[in-house]
């Protein structure tokens, strides 16, 4: 089932030139045809998969939906792909450290400005937690940047600390950890001098850029991506790639890691950018501390997700559900994933899967199916008769 966005993405063709009264009236038909509301489209829903078995002629006896990844693990995925999303809680990572931290989140939203060389620059430091100016969360070129490269500091290049609420002097007693964030600007200006070519990168061990660092150096490592400018959001997102950087541990130096680096665009051009991030803290004189979900099966998932992922040119909702589809696709596979999958169906499925698939084959695979929940002893051979008899496939994910 489509949202109002994923339909229209969908007719773009079809649509074009009609009035949204009318694609709306056209979305509510199909809906109708569903034999469902927009509310309940619209309203937010548990993520979910559609669950199929082979062998069942019946649309309505075929599937059923079964929640697979935490709420938790949900929004550690969504702060890794979407953090610019508007949050009904602020994420945490859903870790086995599940000590109450205080969570928040920082911001800064400026504009950057072509430099003379036709060069510019947004450059972040995801691991800044405090609003300190000697450690700037954000640094970006002016019109009177007049170099080919990143530097700084430098002539033309400013600096920006976001609106934590840590000052540099507050932090000697506490322990931080990232749990998202990433960085986003897009063209502002005529269209007549709209132009450049748009480099995103995110250094794959989140260690600091090096200063001279040209668009050609960019361009040689596998995480960089590059395209013509437009007027879409461009973004960059912080990925962990060490256990450590899951733990918590004190403010140290702030490291650029991250950049949108334009070159070949006209002068004086303007780009307004965004940076979020999202940040778990633990220490003293801390109020308002939270609870840390822990959901090592749900994490693990969206680590893999994530783990071959590259810089993507899509928008970040896109980059949302296909994370998501590949996190609930690495539950399935994996024998913690098909023992979450039991554990929700429960004894009282496991009859009525039974007939449905039919004969022995379906009271052998529910056997299996009811000895994944109840001990150890029949995993292997439950795990392999039902991915005999059975397909799992994602659907409807908002």
């Amino acid at each position: 089932m489509l949202n109002l966005a994923q339909f229209k993405a969908k007719h773009a063709k079809k649509f074009r030139g009609m009035s949204d009264q009318d694609v709306r009236s056209r979305y509510k038909d199909y809906l109708n045809s569903a034999g469902r509301s927009s509310k309940s489209v619209e309203r937010n829903r548990p993520q979910r998969a559609i669950v199929q078995y082979k062998g069942v002629r019946s649309p309505s006896q075929a599937s059923f939906t079964v929640p697979m990844l935490s709420k938790c693990s949900v929004h550690y995925l969504r702060a890794l792909t979407d953090p610019f999303d508007i949050f009904s809680e602020l994420p945490c990572i859903p870790d086995l450290i599940c000590l109450p931290s205080y969570k928040f989140s920082t911001r800064v939203r400026g504009t950057m400005v072509i430099g003379t060389t036709g060069t510019g620059w947004i450059a972040m430091a995801p691991n800044t937690p405090t609003n300190d100016s000697v450690n700037p969360n954000i640094a970006f070129t002016n019109g009177s940047f007049a170099l080919n490269n990143f530097v700084i500091p430098s002539t033309g290049v400013t600096t920006a600390q976001n609106d934590s609420p840590f000052s540099g002097s507050q932090v000697g007693n506490k322990e931080f950890r990232l749990v998202g964030g990433g960085v986003r600007a897009r063209y502002q200006g005529s269209e007549f001098q709209r132009g450049g070519n748009v480099i995103l990168y995110r250094n794959p061990t989140n260690t600091a850029i090096s200063n001279g660092t040209t668009d050609f150096v960019l361009l040689q490592d596998r995480t960089a991506t590059s395209g013509v400018a437009t007027r879409k959001w461009e973004c960059v997102t912080y990925r962990p790639d060490s256990p450590d950087q899951l733990g918590y541990r004190q403010v140290s130096t702030n490291a650029y890691t991250m950049i949108i680096f334009i070159t070949g665009a006209q002068p004086g051009q303007t780009w307004t950018f965004e940076a979020y991030s999202y940040w778990e803290a633990i220490g003293a004189q801390l109020q308002n501390a939270t609870a840390s979900h822990g959901d090592p099966v749900g994490m693990a998932a969206v680590q893999t997700a994530l783990s071959s992922e590259p810089i993507s040119t899509d928008p970040p909702k896109t980059q949302f559900n296909r994370a998501l589809g590949k996190a609930t696709n690495a539950l399935v596979d994996s024998t913690s994933g098909w023992r979450t999958f039991a554990n929700s169906v429960g004894k009282g499925l496991a009859g009525t899967v039974g007939n449905m698939i039919g004969g022995a084959a379906g009271s052998a695979a529910m056997q299996g199916l009811y000895q994944l929940t109840t001990g150890l002893g029949g995993m292997n051979d439950g795990i392999a008769l039902l991915k005999d008899k059975q397909s799992v496939r994602v659907d409807e994910i908002d």
